[in-house]
């Protein structure tokens, strides 16, 4: 029975480290829950490299799922690090984001080291996320949201433009293209009726553009 016991144990240590040091993809994970709607999170995460902290080279987007992964590869100085971030909704109506960080450099000293120690490369990995954190925390203090309700446009006529853009641009188009509208109404005498609103023709999630009339 002994004998049993020590070779499932001894097979269990053997499954164990084939995992961790051959499956196991990320060397360490970072997670943080916030009231903040999936789309926004994939948006602020895909951004990163307009906000990030100054030790950082450069960051780059290798893939990505739209509102649920994304996939990037984060040079500091002579080091690579790969960040694997999973967005999900829970059920209370907030989100779940976790960081499944990669040395792609050190991976197998790292793999040895993080269970014991905590090195610089999880507190710049704890440090990253603190960031990304932090400016999610001042963007969301710039704008509000008011209740979201469906509501049924009475028939009448519109004058639109019909625009085509990347989402980061979208609002920078509609500015640039109101003023068109604006003379097209007033050299025609055409009565305002209501606020100003736009029609999604086309959105490639994919690609993040997306056609509108506005």
């Amino acid at each position: 029975m002994k004998r049993l016991l020590k070779w499932i144990f001894g097979l269990s240590i053997v499954i164990i480290a084939v995992w961790y040091f051959g499956i196991k993809e990320e060397h360490y994970q970072v997670s943080f829950t916030t009231v903040q709607p999936p789309g926004l999170i994939y948006d602020h995460i895909s951004a990163w490299n307009s906000y990030a902290t100054k030790d950082i080279t450069s960051i780059s987007v290798t893939s990505k799922i739209p509102f649920s992964e994304i996939r990037q590869n984060v040079q500091v100085g002579d080091s690579l690090f790969s960040y694997r971030w999973k967005i999900s909704k829970k059920g209370d109506g907030k989100t779940r984001v976790t960081a499944y960080v990669r040395d792609e450099v050190n991976g197998f000293s790292q793999k040895l080291r993080v269970p014991f120690v905590k090195n610089s490369f999880i507190k710049r990995s704890v440090n990253n996320v603190q960031n990304i954190v932090n400016e999610l925390k001042f963007k969301t203090q710039q704008f509000r949201v008011h209740s979201v309700t469906d509501t049924v446009f009475s028939g009448g006529y519109c004058v639109y433009m019909a625009i085509e853009s990347t989402m980061g641009k979208k609002a920078k188009n509609m500015l640039s293209n109101i003023a068109t509208i604006l003379n097209y109404i007033n050299s025609n005498d055409i009565e305002l009726k209501g606020d100003p609103f736009l029609e999604v023709t086309s959105w490639d999630k994919m690609e993040e553009t997306i056609k509108f009339n506005f």
